[in-house]
């Protein structure tokens, strides 16, 4: 076996270890989390979405009908392998199966080491199905051959508007992606079939509610405090950012904003500019809408962390290619250690925290 297989195979363990370390006696929980569960046991029991408050209308119903078929530990079990899979089939997409880089070592062991990826795996969220799906839907984009493969396009992209309504989002963006590498044909029926679901569910929430809960989650802050949310949860996946003053902060973000922009409209390679038009119109368009909760930005990006991950190391590749200067090899060395250190104390800070004081849990049992 080679060496690469075990080193991938070993974070692989480690993940799942964690996790049931964590997730020894229930998992986390939060409003959201109570309102998925309570809509989980109120469809196993009656038929119908509700919450402890009334109608099940602020999210969408794929995450709690999950949840109602297998419960809560097998749910997120099932998505955490699901998420090793294909986060490992990932790293094969974006760095052309070349597996022994170290670039894909690096990308690799920042997405499995880093606090955000155990979080959605024990905090009874929708976000690691959606990354799942959001990962799986990127893989599909780059084959689309034969009508079998635009079906199944298709369905991962209503599934995504079903696991969480963001996943609109990400159809948008594909949709042009199709317009410019398909034809606009294509794009349009693209953007009606995927949109199906998320259709009918509106439909159904218009007979409930004349106002669906969700519309009260826009708009929530002021544009300077969604800025700068998104801003502290994206430079918080590289290095902490408590001590950075806000205006540099809100300042970073922007760079970072128009850095994916001059990726996606220059002679990039086809997945560089596929990474960074999903995290562009992803971030735009929640910086736009406010929807923000503090201390929450984090979980909100969630699904797009990956692919932040490894366009990052896809880019400082560079840095570390052998044929590089000394220092600029230098440098990206000394990036890659403070980032992976810093991400690893930082899981078992948070970790650590979520076995001695526990948060409020779920129970397990269903």
């Amino acid at each position: 076996m080679k060496f690469f297989h075990i080193f991938y195979g070993l974070l692989a363990v480690a993940a799942i270890a964690l996790w049931l370390l964590v997730s020894q006696n229930g998992f986390g929980s939060t409003v959201d989390a109570q309102a998925y569960w309570y809509a989980a046991q109120s469809f196993h029991h009656k038929g119908q979405f509700l919450t402890p408050q009334g109608y099940y209308t602020n999210w969408t119903p794929l995450f709690p009908i999950t949840l109602s078929l297998l419960g809560v530990k097998t749910t997120l079990f099932i998505t955490l392998i699901i998420n090793l899979i294909l986060i490992f089939k990932f790293t094969k997409n974006v760095f052309d199966s070349e597996l022994n880089n170290l670039s894909s070592y690096l990308a690799y062991s920042h997405t499995i080491t880093s606090v955000f990826f155990i979080l959605i795996h024990f905090f009874v969220w929708s976000e690691a199905g959606s990354m799942a799906l959001l990962i799986a839907s990127v893989l599909s984009i780059q084959k689309l051959h034969k009508n079998q493969d635009w079906a199944i396009f298709i369905i991962l992209s209503n599934l995504l508007c079903m696991q969480r309504m963001a996943g609109i989002f990400f159809v948008i963006f594909f949709f042009f992606w199709i317009w410019k590498q398909h034809t606009w044909q294509k794009a349009f029926m693209y953007g009606i079939l995927a949109s199906l679901s998320l259709l009918a569910w509106f439909t159904r929430n218009f007979f409930i509610q004349n106002k669906p809960d969700f519309i009260d989650n826009i708009f929530m802050v002021s544009l300077e405090s969604s800025f700068l949310g998104y801003a502290e949860a994206v430079l918080n996946i590289f290095l902490p950012s408590f001590f950075i003053p806000n205006i540099l902060k809100i300042f970073f973000l922007g760079i970072f904003l128009l850095i994916l922009l001059y990726v996606l409209w220059k002679k990039f390679p086809p997945i560089s500019k596929l990474l960074s038009g999903i995290i562009f119109s992803y971030l735009f368009i929640m910086i736009f809408l406010r929807m923000n909760v503090e201390g929450e930005s984090e979980r909100y990006i969630a699904p797009i962390i990956p692919i932040i991950i490894f366009l990052f190391w896809k880019q400082i590749s560079l840095f570390l290619n052998k044929n590089n200067h000394l220092y600029r090899r230098i440098s990206g060395y000394a990036m890659a250690f403070l980032v992976i250190a810093y991400n690893i104390f930082r899981t078992y800070k948070n970790v650590y925290q979520w076995i001695t004081t526990p948060p409020d849990l779920i129970s397990i049992n269903f």
